[in-house]
């Protein structure tokens, strides 16, 4: 229940953002992040944020896999992630707590 909950807030992050997402079923989303995807990854990893680029991948090139994970790092990721895709918008707000 709390991976559904955490994975139902992260959609509507996502949404928020305006990134392209695929999720059904299981515990993971790919994300396409709308720039490069090895540069969105190396800074997330840069925050201590693991995901799997699927570039180069049939159908899914330019996308990441997210695994995900509790409330808490769910809100870490969707504030790095919106630091990374959109650095102004970023410092003009804060996330809504989950």
């Amino acid at each position: 229940a709390e991976v559904a909950a955490a994975k139902a807030w992260t959609l509507k992050e996502l949404d928020r953002l305006e990134l392209r997402y695929f999720s059904q079923g299981g515990n993971f989303v790919l994300v396409w992040p709308g720039r490069d995807v090895a540069e969105v990854e190396a800074q997330l990893r840069a925050r201590g944020i693991l995901v799997r680029s699927m570039v180069g991948k049939p159908v899914i090139d330019g996308s990441f896999r997210l695994s995900v994970g509790t409330r808490e790092q769910m809100r870490w990721f969707c504030e790095a992630l919106e630091e990374i895709v959109r650095p102004t918008v970023a410092r003009r707000r804060s996330i809504p707590a989950p």
